[in-house]
């Protein structure tokens, strides 16, 4: 079997007309590329000679890292940047488009997403999501914005939720943290049922603790205690004090 040499490969056969841009064999022909050579015959900067400078043309990408992918053109292997405004992070075996002129090459956006991106050497693994590339400090403003997915995911260090009003609304809402601190003027709690569990409680008011009911039911395992300067007890009909031993005063 000879040997592949990666300077005399020519780039995957892509025609525009036909239905899809990735020929059966491309995808065999840029993996195999990058297994030959990860590097060889990339220039730094400017895109091979036959390329027209300024052009706009298609390329393959073999791998990436940093910002800079080698890329299979249509002329030949060359180094790419890739755009600020391409926020769709390329990975191996991409169809991109590309601007090239005397100060390099650089990537605009991503045609087609290949099927087997996320099994290629070089990507994020696979089952691997689409990554968004955007500035350190993005911000994203509309009159109205929606967020429609089977399944949101937020992540950060430090999070701020700022807004003058806020409704979460579900079917069930789980809160899970090692310490949960709410801080407000007022605070209201409305629900059918109630059930609070833990396994030691303690409620402090620097005023009055003030619970009304149509019937309140203390039991306590082991001991309850009621201690206070003035302890006032008042039935409207019947006052009942039941136990073995029952000593007043």
């Amino acid at each position: 079997m000879n040997e592949f040499n990666p300077k005399n490969a020519a780039p995957p056969d892509i025609h525009p007309d036909e239905e899809t841009p990735f020929p059966p064999d491309a995808l065999e022909k840029v993996l195999s590329f990058k297994a030959a050579s990860p590097r060889a015959g990339f220039p730094d900067k400017a895109p091979p000679a036959e390329v027209s400078l300024p052009s706009f043309f298609r390329g393959t990408v073999i791998s990436g890292q940093d910002g800079t992918c080698q890329i299979l053109g249509e002329n030949g292997p060359l180094s790419a940047r890739t755009a600020a405004s391409c926020l769709l992070r390329p990975e191996a075996g991409d169809l991109v488009l590309l601007f090239a002129d005397k100060l390099g090459a650089y990537i605009l956006s991503v045609l087609e997403r290949s099927p087997s991106s996320s099994l290629s050497a070089g990507s994020l693994g696979e089952g691997a999501p689409a990554v968004i590339n955007l500035p350190a400090d993005t911000l994203i403003q509309g009159e109205s914005i929606s967020l429609n997915a089977e399944r949101l995911k937020l992540s950060a260090r430090d999070s701020e939720l700022e807004s003058a009003r806020t409704t979460f609304k579900g079917t069930v809402g789980i809160f899970r943290f090692a310490d949960l601190s709410l801080q407000a003027r007022n605070l209201f709690q409305t629900a059918k049922h109630f059930f609070c569990r833990s396994r030691s409680m303690k409620v402090r008011s620097e005023e009055a603790v003030d619970v009304s009911a149509s019937k309140i039911k203390l039991s306590a395992k082991d001991d309850l205690r009621l201690k206070g300067d003035l302890i006032d007890l008042k039935a409207q009909s019947v006052a009942r004090v039941d136990g073995e031993n029952v000593r007043l005063g």
